[in-house]
């Protein structure tokens, strides 16, 4: 598979993942799983951006990690740190139990997070295409 190809195939299994937990935060039942699917979408933007930078996906959850590689070889990268921090604290709390439960606050939080981290690509990405264009 091209590298374009894949990178397309992990943006759009975030997007979807995003449009996932969007639909999930109308039932308040289901505030963990909007947090897990908000941290799923990042998590797959970030590895598609180490794809579209050739970077091999390493097997691993930590957002600050997966962010950290991407610093390492384009300084250029929209600064998401604070966000990716505040959806890196709820992890594990989605995959053991935990004595605090995660609410509906937690979900918008997340769901917020994650929408900031996908505009601020966004943005980057349209400002690389103008650059190129104008270039």
């Amino acid at each position: 598979m091209l590298i374009n190809d894949q990178y397309e195939e992990w943006l759009a299994f975030a997007k979807h993942d995003l449009a996932g937990a969007y639909w999930l935060h109308e039932k308040p039942e289901f505030a963990a799983m909007v947090v897990y699917h908000a941290h799923q979408a990042v998590e797959k933007l970030l590895k598609s951006k180490l794809i579209q930078r050739h970077i091999p996906i390493p097997h691993s959850h930590f957002l600050l990690g997966l962010y950290r590689i991407l610093i390492e070889v384009d300084e250029q990268i929209p600064d998401c740190l604070r966000e990716l921090s505040v959806l890196q604290e709820y992890y594990p709390m989605l995959r053991y139990p935990h004595d605090d439960e995660l609410d509906n606050n937690d979900a918008t939080d997340a769901l917020e997070m994650a929408k900031t981290i996908f505009m601020k690509w966004e943005i980057k990405q349209r400002s690389n295409s103008d650059e190129s264009t104008s270039a």
